[in-house]
């Protein structure tokens, strides 16, 4: 009785085994099958599953509703006067950060720009710049731009562009820049860098993104982005509300004395 216990778990254990290889052996097939190449050498982009269509409506619509928080931000912004040349620019956070196992020291930087026309969003866009800062070292920075051209449907125009630009030589010390951030809008002193030229440039988009999976963890990383905006844009309003509340409590009490 015991012996035929073990045959039947080795067996079961076999078939289960066999069952697994041929899962993904054919979703392998299936993943090359969906791999096509036209005439002009451009691999043809894997059509998105049922899931992955559900899933990619939902970021749709709520990438709209980012949209359309900002559309209701905008109006303050101009009347403010903080959109300069059709645009509203402004840095969000600033930091320096430390990897002790590679001994590298970065500093990063974001800050995002809104082109606006007709008081509505036309285009967004979340740069982030991550520079090493390590003395002796050839400073390279990676520039990553992740954007937007605001349409019916939001996720079709979205673009992530990665530049890695280097100087040629070594990080400069001293000559400290300002940077602004979004906590307390008090100056964050970092260094500035040696002028740098272009050494590599990678472009993804919806329409060259192969994987279905891929393009959808893009479309999260937008919905991420415009989130973000619109947190640090509300924070801003915020802010420059209760200054001014403040001001106008303490002028009506100087009137009354």
């Amino acid at each position: 009785m015991k012996k035929i216990s073990i045959v039947f778990i080795v067996l079961l254990s076999f078939l289960i085994t066999i069952n697994i290889n041929g899962a993904d052996e054919k979703a392998s097939k299936e993943r090359k099958n969906g791999t096509v190449v036209s005439a002009d050498g451009k691999v043809q982009l894997i059509e998105y599953t049922p899931e992955q269509t559900a899933n990619l409506e939902k970021l749709n619509k709520d990438i709209q509703f980012f949209h359309d928080k900002l559309n209701e931000q905008i109006p303050y912004i101009v009347a403010e006067k903080l959109a300069k040349n059709g645009k509203y620019e402004r840095d969000m956070d600033a930091y320096l950060e430390h990897n002790p196992a590679k001994k590298t020291q970065y500093v990063v930087n974001e800050y995002f720009v809104l082109t606006l026309a007709d008081k509505k969003v036309s285009e967004i866009k979340l740069i982030e710049r991550k520079a090493n800062v390590v003395a002796n070292r050839e400073l390279e920075t990676v520039v990553r731009t992740i954007s937007n051209k605001v349409n019916d449907k939001p996720s079709d125009g979205v673009v992530l562009n990665i530049n890695v630009e280097t100087s040629g030589g070594q990080f400069l010390q001293g000559n400290p820049a300002d940077v602004y951030t979004s906590n307390n809008d008090k100056p964050v002193i970092l260094p500035t860098f040696l002028s740098a030229g272009l050494k590599e440039k990678q472009t993804y988009s919806m329409t060259n993104i192969v994987d279905p999976a891929d393009r959808i963890w893009l479309v999260k990383m937008y919905k991420k982005t415009v989130e973000k905006i619109v947190r640090d844009i509300d924070r801003v309003i915020e802010r420059r509300t209760k200054r001014k509340e403040i001001y106008t409590k303490k002028m009506l009490k100087n009137l009354g004395n």
